[in-house]
């Protein structure tokens, strides 16, 4: 399953995120800044994320397939100032069922949320105008994702702990 995570913004489509559910894993494209960036959590609990053409981080976390949650699998706080000249009028885009669209005012914080079963957030005083959207459909995970105004107090704080790290260190031929 794919699907993309978009913010409104002077009737454009700012894209924010790329996520591939195959057999393998779980695929986080990052297209809301300047070179390639991704985070991946492969089935058997490789986790990495690159930053250009480096892993910057390589982790080995609990297995897709026995993850329980939930867990914060990542916040950010975002400003979008004006679309890049690429983003495309909303009016032009095809949306699929499973994409997101946030119109949110600058700046503006989001959390995924990983889990085995759907959360139930409760309102948070800090997160105004909280949008929650969920992705049931990504077996044997849900993805929970919230976004929400004035970030200030909340600056990269989750609801959740992070998934457990199983190994931090790799040997220089060790796949991961």
């Amino acid at each position: 399953m794919k699907f993309s995570v978009y913010t409104l913004k002077n009737d454009r489509l700012v894209p924010l995120y790329r996520i591939n559910r195959t057999p393998a894993g779980l695929y986080f494209n990052n297209v809301s800044g300047g070179g390639p960036s991704y985070t991946t959590y492969h089935e058997d609990g490789a986790y990495w994320g690159r930053v250009g053409h480096a892993k910057a981080v390589k982790k080995r976390r609990e297995p897709l397939s026995s993850l329980i949650g939930p867990y914060t699998l990542s916040t950010m706080t975002g400003t979008i100032l004006a679309p890049r000249p690429g983003d495309r009028k909303a009016a032009d885009v095809q949306l699929r069922a499973e994409d997101i669209v946030v119109d949110l005012p600058n700046p503006f914080g989001a959390e995924i949320i990983i889990s085995a079963q759907e959360v139930t957030l409760e309102p948070l005083p800090d997160r105004v105008d909280s949008q929650v959207f969920v992705k049931s459909n990504l077996t044997p995970i849900i993805l929970t994702f919230e976004f929400f105004g004035n970030p200030t107090n909340t600056l990269q704080v989750g609801r959740f702990p992070s998934p457990p790290i199983y190994k931090m260190t790799f040997e220089a031929n060790e796949r991961i």
